[in-house]
């Protein structure tokens, strides 16, 4: 009863933080983000604050769906690929955490911790020679 309640308040908390950034008019130059950086959309903001209510919700599988969806809307987003990875990582899907990992690298191959996490992946899965490498990476990197 107590994490319906909580769910609920979430849930209305949420709608009433899109109610507040829907009425709020958007200015022409945003400073706070870099050249080039583009704001999320609508839907992928959407889709990821439902996969967060899922995560509360001890829902690993509805979460993993809504930041697919929440991806599929912004395919460049870093910050959704390594939070599907983590959850593809709990959820036991390693090879599915893998391959994000190496197609996020090919994308963004100077991220340190990218390597690290697919070090650390390969660890976990007795692949010494693909760990060294990744490891090997982040040492050229620092």
């Amino acid at each position: 009863m107590r994490n319906h309640l909580r769910n609920k308040f979430l849930l209305i908390l949420i709608l009433c933080c899109f109610a507040g950034c829907a009425s709020t008019p958007v200015k022409a130059k945003v400073s706070n983000l870099s050249e080039g950086m583009e704001r999320p959309s609508f839907e992928s903001t959407f889709h990821y604050s439902l996969g967060v209510l899922n995560i509360l919700d001890d829902n690993l599988d509805g979460a993993i769906k809504e930041y697919e969806k929440a991806l599929s809307f912004d395919p460049q987003s870093p910050y959704l690929k390594t939070e599907l990875i983590s959850l593809y990582i709990e959820r036991g899907e390693i090879q599915k955490a893998i391959t994000l990992s190496k197609k996020y690298l090919t994308e963004h191959p100077d991220n340190v911790n990218a390597h690290l996490l697919l070090g650390g992946l390969y660890l976990n899965m007795k692949d010494y020679k693909d760990a060294i490498g990744e490891y090997e990476k982040v040492i050229e990197m620092d």
